[in-house]
Order: C-alpha cells, then structure tokens, then sequence
C-alpha cells in the first residue's frame, strides 16, 4: 500500500457531483476529503449557493464549506454537446451524486436508467425532500420546510411556547453524512465481491430524502412521542439549561442523580436532594419550571467565572455561553486540530473545520466557477 492510498483511502474514486445547496455537496465533500476524485459539475450560472448568504467575491461561506476539495467544471446539460460530456464523464465514473426534483433527471437524460446503460457499475445517488415516490415526490423540500412538517420545530420552542427552527441547514447536512454513509456501505460491498438488495451488477440507486434524514435524526423523540400518548416532556433531564448569573448566563447539565446533589451542594441548596417533590429526575421534570427557577434565584448570585470556578471543582457539568470567536483560539479546539486555516481565493484565509474521525487534512479549496473546465473537458 502507498503513502497515497494509505492517506486517501477512496483514491481512484471518480464522482460526478450534480448536486448544489448543502447535502449532496455534503456527501461529495466527504468523498473528495478522503481521497476521491470528485468532479463538481455546475451549470453556466453556477450553483444557486455561490451567492447564498453573504457573498464575498463569487463564493459564499455555504459554497466553501461543502465544496472544498474538489474539480469544478461548467457543462449546459440543454444542449446536446453538454449531455455529451456529462456521458462521456460517466462512462468511466463511480459514484453519481445528484439533488435534482424526482423525474428531471430522466427528461434530461440522465436519469439512473440512462447512465447506468453506459456503466452498471455506478453508484447513483438521489437526494430531494421527499423521496423518489410518493405523493409528495416532486413538490419542493428545504431544510426550513422539513424541520416544520416533521415536528423538530416543536422540541424547539421558547420560553414564550412557540416553535421555532434551528437557525443552520442541520437536516441537509445530516442528509449528506446518511448519503455519504450509503455510498461507503456501497463502495465496500464492491470491493468485497458482494451485492445489496436492489444493485444492479455492482452499481445501485440509492434513494436520500430530507424526510427521512430528518425522521431518523428524531427517532428517539419520536419512539418517545409514542410511548407516553403524544406527552413526552421537553427534557430528559432535570434541571437542565441556560441559567442568568450575576455578569452574563452558564449552561448547566444534570444527567444522574449524584451530580444533581453535587450542583445542590455548591449553589447552597442541599435541602433540595431529599424533598420527594425533586428526588428524583423524573419528579423534577414534572415541575422543571419551579426547579430551574428554584437554580437561578442562587446562580444571579455570582458571576460566571465564579460559578465555572466552583462547578469544575465538584465536577457539574456547565459551560459558560460563548461565540465562534472564541473558539478561533481556544486550546481544547488547538489541541485536537478541530479547525484548520485554508487559503481560499476570493476569501484569502478560511477557517474550516475538520471532519471528525479523520486524521486526514484536505487543502484544495473550493473550485471557482468552471476552473477546470480545460482540464477536465
């Protein structure tokens, strides 16, 4: 084995990636960062996040992230000459990453059907809102729209009770690490000689919907939904939550018992382990609000650093609130590597963050709009 292979384990991997927004180009970031070949096939306009947020130059923070790594090219799939090309590529291909409405592709003309005939060996993979059947197939599916159709805004709700989603594209980025798993289950079968329900010679169409990404991602609140009769309490835990001190606020966790003694012992209300109403975390749970009421009264008392002073010598788990910019240099963050320092044309310096299990450390920045298209076409 090679330094080469042994560092980039997919090396040799070709994939065409279609795909724009987050979670198809999620998938092709984690294929490209170890090791394969992934070519980003944009049309002449772009992908629709370029722009998306706040632009610096042609790029956005979005098209960065999810797109570093790979070999960018511009192909007109109207015309015949594009379709031509995208045929050409596919005919040598392994993997085909593509977030098109159920039913474009094959009006197009590359539909599963219509590259798997040039090459049996691809692993296609679709992703949309919905799924590829249904009677909701073909209707429009965002990340935004699929955090309130499935109930996730509901775990979100304020203080005031009402719902609201959380403020990042979570569901399409949980879409692209399911499609990504997938596209590795596949790859492995391959090069064990062996064939999943469905394949067609070692290829397969795999099938990720933001529905099911989502519903998964919820699985134990939904379990939990249905086992107590569609009451299911806010919390697992209690107390649990961001409490105001006598400077600024602290995150506080209770999950056994012993630790919610110990947080009673420092804020000096030890009488609160054996009254039955808290006894345990079941009983405070039902009355949260009276318990995180009964907390704060004692944490405004003290400042944060005084409280993170006090809690990390008994061992409560807190922390204090803090902001992307504290973690550019924060030493746990340094330690292990988490972010590393990119040059990115058009941004200069990037922080980008590192893809968890991995040792590896990808470098090619994001493609700028057909960059390779001499290259590669």
């Amino acid at each position: 084995m090679t330094a080469e292979t042994e560092n980039r384990p997919f090396n040799g991997i070709k994939v065409l990636d279609f795909s724009q927004g987050i979670a198809g180009p999620h998938c092709g970031m984690l294929l490209a960062h170890y090791g394969a070949d992934v070519i980003k096939i944009e049309p002449p306009g772009g992908d629709w996040s370029r722009p998306t947020g706040i632009p610096i130059g042609d790029m956005s923070a979005m098209y960065v992230t999810y797109n570093q790594g790979k070999r960018g090219v511009t192909i007109d799939l109207r015309s015949e000459d594009g379709l031509a090309k995208v045929k050409d590529l596919a005919a040598t291909a392994d993997v085909i990453i593509q977030n098109y409405r159920p039913g474009l592709p094959e009006r197009m003309g590359i539909g599963y059907e219509d590259l798997s005939a040039i090459n049996d060996r691809l692993i296609y993979v679709s992703i949309s809102g919905y799924g590829q059947i249904g009677p909701k197939a073909t209707h429009p599916g965002t990340d935004a729209i699929l955090q309130a159709s499935t109930g996730l805004v509901t775990l979100n709700a304020g203080n005031d009770g009402v719902p609201h989603r959380v403020r990042m594209s979570a569901i399409d980025h949980v879409a692209g690490m399911y499609a990504f798993q997938a596209v590795c289950v596949d790859l492995y079968a391959r090069l064990a000689g062996r064939t999943l329900a469905g394949q067609k010679a070692s290829g397969r169409h795999i099938d990720i919907s933001l529905l099911q990404s989502v519903l998964a991602f919820q699985g134990a609140k939904i379990l939990e939904y249905d086992a107590l009769d569609g009451n299911p309490p806010a919390e697992q835990y209690c107390p649990l939550g961001i409490y105001k001190t006598k400077d600024d606020l602290i995150s506080i966790t209770t999950i056994r018992e012993k630790q919610f003694a110990d947080l009673c012992h420092v804020i000096g209300c030890p009488e609160l382990i054996t009254d039955p109403r808290y006894a345990t975390s079941t009983a405070r749970i039902q009355c949260m609000d009276e318990v995180n009421n009964l907390i704060e009264a004692r944490t405004v008392n003290k400042t944060t650093a005084e409280w993170m002073e006090l809690f990390t010598a008994k061992g409560v788990l807190h922390s204090p609130i803090r902001t992307y910019a504290d973690l550019f240099d924060d030493p746990q963050v340094l330690a292990t590597n988490s972010l590393h320092w990119v040059d990115q044309p058009g941004f200069v310096r990037v922080p980008i963050t590192q893809v968890p299990g991995s040792v590896l450390d990808n470098r090619r920045p994001a493609p700028q709009l057909g960059e390779h298209n001499d290259e590669i076409l």
